[in-house]
């Protein structure tokens, strides 16, 4: 085996070469691949790709950049089936795309499933937890909170833009601040109250449905203009995933 260094520069060499084969592709779609591909309303081309709904893997478009297209309605592919993340638009310009985790929106209504009755509640889950690279959420965006509390609130100051959701029962919503990585809102913590956080672009809290519809942007990186790459995910990744990072990094047709 060659010594660290050695391989180190080995990879560096091989990640600073394959700039070419991915701005190859870029012009070339592999063959199979769509160079463009209308969902819905939306636009999917490079670096997106529409892949089948059960695709476990594909050539087609960047790697992480798979899109799902169901009912004519775009969804990131990488998520959990039923839970995705609704595309609604595509800045290609300025690498950001318009989502909207609209799934959110199943907690407020009520319904019969097949052994109990689901009432309407506001969401459990932070929007956050379903957004992994190659994309981040914009700062540009504001921030949903949405409260279940389990008991009567008592009034502070600064809580007179709080609404009740339509589900009553001690539940809230709000907009307040803009998006951070950190998920550090201490001005926004309220004792007894759950608080779910979902990405927003407008303010008016009353219309928390709405917001969560018009959805929030996300952003992601642009690929490497000089030569230069991100050599972690191979450091750490191993085996299967190290030889499907490779075939996706390189087009490589014998994979």
């Amino acid at each position: 085996m060659p010594p660290p260094t050695l391989l180190l520069l080995f990879i560096t060499y091989l990640a600073w070469e394959s700039q070419a084969f991915r701005t190859s592709a870029d012009a070339n779609p592999e063959e199979g691949c769509a160079a463009s591909t209308v969902c819905g309303k939306v636009t999917i081309s490079s670096p997106f790709a529409v892949v089948p709904e059960q695709a476990t893997e594909s050539k087609c478009g960047w790697l992480g950049f798979q899109v799902i297209c169901r009912n004519d309605t775009p969804y990131l592919g990488y998520y959990k089936l039923g839970y995705r993340i609704q595309v609604l638009d595509i800045f290609y310009g300025n690498n950001s795309l318009l989502v909207s985790d609209v799934h959110k929106l199943g907690g407020f209504d009520v319904f019969s499933g097949a052994s109990k009755e689901y009432s309407c509640h506001v969401p459990r889950t932070n929007t956050s937890s379903k957004v992994a690279l190659p994309f981040s959420i914009s700062t540009t965006n504001l921030n949903l909170f949405l409260y279940s509390c389990s008991k009567a609130l008592v009034p502070r100051d600064g809580d007179g833009d709080l609404v009740e959701t339509r589900c009553g029962n001690k539940t809230f919503a709000r907009v307040g601040g803009n998006y951070s990585d950190s998920g550090d809102y201490p001005a926004f913590y309220m004792e007894g109250c759950n608080a779910t956080v979902v990405p927003v672009l407008g303010t008016d809290a009353r219309s928390y449905e709405q917001l969560i519809r018009d959805g929030f942007l996300l952003t992601w990186q642009g690929p490497p203009s000089s030569g230069k790459f991100t050599i972690y995910l191979i450091t750490f990744l191993g085996g299967t995933m190290r030889k499907n990072f490779w075939c996706q990094l390189l087009k490589d047709p014998t994979c």
